[in-house]
């Protein structure tokens, strides 16, 4: 199978596409902090002004998508390591040592369920897609502060970027601002399955309308 010419896709038009957001997730499941939420607002109207349009779309519950992700993450990268965790275990970080054991406590039953589980949510993303030519959400906040965080935060904390891997679709991540401390919000443009052609064309023409590119952080 020849690879596409994505270059061929930047042409930097995205009139006529449709646009979904996951406003539940937004408002309700995993609310960003308000100046990531006007940040994407701010991203969403340089869409509307190219031509796009913007529409609400239903996506089964984060919570889901979270737990299916972590489930199998876990379990596999217990599958890669458990061989040297069990010879030399003190050359493990204690953030990734405490990832790696919690996916030996993982039952047959529970990774086959959350197998199951990852089929009918990526159906049910993909029928979504059907809908409309993209979505788009933050990836996430802003960076922190580097210190000490305990491992146990993976598994509390809901992700905006999981239900992409669990669905296996394309997603990218542009800049879209900066917040007080000059630090960058972050958009993430999610396409169909293999269409990384539309998800590449959209990122070109923000990036496009947008000084963000050529910015960077003060450090």
């Amino acid at each position: 199978m020849a690879i596409p010419d994505y270059s061929a896709a930047l042409t930097g038009s995205v009139k006529g596409l449709v646009i979904g957001v996951p406003t539940h997730w937004l408002e309700n499941e995993a609310p960003p902090s308000p100046a990531t939420m006007a940040a994407f607002e701010a991203a969403l109207n340089v869409f509307r002004g190219l031509g796009a349009s913007v529409r609400p779309v239903a996506l089964p519950a984060i919570e889901q998508f979270d737990d299916a992700k972590k489930i199998l993450a876990i379990s596999e990268l217990f599958t890669i390591h458990a061989a040297d965790l069990r010879k030399r275990p003190e050359l493990f970080g204690a953030s990734l040592r405490y990832r790696i054991i919690a996916g030996g406590l993982v039952r047959a039953e529970d990774y086959i369920q959350a197998m199951q589980l990852r089929t009918e949510l990526a159906r049910s993303l993909q029928a979504v897609l059907s809908t409309v030519d993209l979505l788009m959400l933050p990836t996430g906040e802003p960076a922190k502060k580097l210190e000490p965080v305990h491992p146990s935060a993976l598994f509390t904390q809901p992700s905006l970027t999981a239900a992409f891997n669990v669905g296996g679709n394309p997603a990218l991540s542009v800049c879209s601002g900066f917040d007080a401390r000059g630090l960058p919000f972050s958009l993430q443009i999610v396409g169909r399955l293999f269409d990384e052609a539309t998800v590449l064309r959209a990122g070109d023409a923000y990036e496009k309308a947008t000084p963000w590119r050529d910015k960077r952080p003060v450090l």
